[in-house]
Parts: C-alpha cells; sequence; structure tokens
C-alpha cells in the first residue's frame, strides 16, 4: 500500500514538473507589423435569450474594437427587450443588426448570425462577455497570422467583477471561486497548447474563426443536429465546433494574454454550482465525443 501511495506521490510531482515548464514554454502571439487581417474583417455575432441588462456596456466594448459588423440573433419573444437595450448606445445604429430566430436555440440563433455575416473573419460571443481593452479583437486576430491552418481563436477568460464590489467586505465567496476556477482554466489551456498546440475545447465566450470554416453548410446543418441521450442540443456550441475543428484538421491558437483578456459574468451566489454544472456538462459530453467518436476510438478502426 506504501508502494502505490509513494507512486501516486512521484507522478504527481512529475505532472506538476511538466505542467511548470510547459507553462514557462508558452507564449502569447505578438502583434505582427503588417497584419493580414484588421478588425474590420471581423463580424460579431451574438445569440441571446433572456438577455442580460449589461449588454449596452457589453456592446459598447465591442463597438471600441471597430469590428465590421455586430449582428444580435434573438427570439421574437426578446426581440423589444434587446431593442430596448441596444437603442441605449448611440453608436450601434450603424454597426449592428438585431434579427430573430423562430427556434429557441442557441446553436440555430448562430447558425442564422453566421449566414448573415460578411467578414473573412467570425466573433462567436456571449452576450454578457466583455471587452475591456480596445486591444482584444487585434491581439486574437494575431492568432490567425502566422499559419494559414489555425481556424480558430482564443483569449484568456476572467471574471467580470463591478468597481464597487472589488473590495473584501463585498466581493462573496462564490465570485472568489470563480475567479480561480478561471485562472487555472487559463493555465491548463496554455499549457495543452504548449504540449501539442492543441486543446478540447476554444471557450465560446469569445471565440474568432475563419468564416471559410464556419459558413460550411455541413457543419451548420450537424451543430444544428446535434443529439445527447436522445434530446437536440442547444448549448455546447463551442464544443461542438471545436471537435469538428479537429476531425477537419484545422488548428487553434490559444491568446492567453492581458490584451486579449475576455471578461464574464459570473453568479454571486450558490447558482455558480449550477453554473459549473453546466460548464462541466458540455466539457464532459465533449470530451468523451473526441475520446470515443471523433476523432477517437472509431477514428482509428475504420
Amino acid at each position: 500500500m506504501a508502494l502505490v501511495l509513494a507512486s501516486f506521490w512521484l507522478w504527481g510531482q512529475y505532472e506538476r514538473r511538466v505542467e511548470a515548464t510547459l507553462g514557462d514554454a508558452y507564449k502569447p502571439v505578438p502583434l505582427p507589423e503588417q497584419p493580414q487581417f484588421t478588425t474590420q474583417d471581423v463580424s460579431v455575432v451574438v445569440a441571446t435569450i433572456d438577455t442580460p441588462d449589461t449588454l449596452p456596456e457589453s456592446l459598447c466594448q465591442w463597438i471600441r474594437n471597430n469590428p465590421h459588423e455586430i449582428i444580435i440573433v434573438t427570439v421574437p419573444r426578446d426581440l423589444q427587450l434587446v431593442q430596448s437595450l441596444v437603442s441605449q448606445v448611440s453608436q450601434a445604429a450603424q454597426l449592428t443588426r438585431i434579427v430573430t430566430c423562430d427556434i429557441t436555440n442557441k446553436r440555430e440563433q448562430l447558425a442564422k448570425g453566421i449566414r448573415m455575416a460578411s467578414g473573412q473573419i467570425i466573433a462567436l460571443v456571449d452576450d454578457d462577455a466583455f471587452w475591456p481593452a480596445e486591444t482584444v479583437l487585434p491581439y486574437l486576430l494575431a492568432g490567425f497570422e502566422a499559419d494559414p491552418s489555425v481556424g480558430g481563436v482564443q483569449g484568456k477568460q476572467s471574471a467580470y467583477i463591478p468597481e464597487n464590489r472589488r473590495k473584501m467586505d463585498e466581493i462573496t465567496p462564490w465570485e472568489v471561486a470563480a475567479i480561480r476556477c478561471l485562472e487555472v482554466q487559463n493555465r491548463i489551456q496554455a499549457v495543452r497548447f504548449a504540449a501539442d498546440e492543441g486543446c478540447f475545447c476554444l471557450v465560446g465566450r469569445t471565440m474568432l474563426l475563419r468564416s471559410s470554416l464556419l459558413k460550411d453548410e455541413e457543419l451548420l446543418h450537424s451543430m444544428c443536429n446535434d443529439y445527447w441521450a436522445g434530446n437536440k442540443l442547444s448549448t455546447g456550441d463551442d464544443c461542438f465546433i471545436s471537435r469538428w475543428m479537429m476531425d477537419k484538421g484545422w488548428k487553434f491558437c490559444i491568446q492567453n494574454a492581458d490584451e486579449a483578456e475576455i471578461l464574464t459574468l459570473i453568479p454571486r451566489d450558490s447558482k455558480m454550482l449550477l453554473q459549473n454544472v453546466r460548464w462541466k456538462r458540455s466539457s464532459f459530453q465533449s470530451c468523451l465525443g473526441i475520446l470515443v467518436y471523433c476523432p477517437g476510438f472509431f477514428h482509428f478502426i475504420r
């Protein structure tokens, strides 16, 4: 028994050493002197249901990054709410289109927005995602510059904590746990990318993808007709797209830089547990699909 425990301890020490080495080896992609893509090549697509009242703040930050267009896809029930929130941002009038999808399903909404997008790069963005700096899009775009086989890029993920809550007597343990969870995720993503330039899933809070990849009708049809245990899936679009990219030979880029930081709203109470369950559920489904079906075990016995 002692030998078994000692073996586990030694393996743990070895893993920590490898993780530290790969973490030190990871370097984000620098901005190119003559970029192939500019922010005007980017179409932002946002699928939203039960839209948060923080949308105007998020929209202002997206606009400051100067994309080509912003397409917000909601459902008829929420159209008036979304229009009201968008109208609070004066700069949004010329840049933003609001459309509806008759099917209340995030993947169907994204597919509609993707088909409408005209940019060479499409940014799939959550309705509660914040881009705190004007450098977010330029630094994410840098991930496409070095290698034409890079199909998707994600940035650093962090929790959005309002300034008035950044105090010891205001912030909750649940928010602290969320901050820690996202920090660990950033480190793990960087380590995996440093190891073999791969990852299990590009995070969908904000991920940039080549339009030539996303506008593939086979991908869109498969994404909108993906089932788990007999149920048609609505969320987990980021996991599906990442799995599709692996199967088709596209590469990833993890841009874990402060300039490419994406912030996300997090629950302040025990609802954080439910949020974690949702995150882990999609990750579990994706990992199982990768290991068993695409491009996993069945790939090798075909």
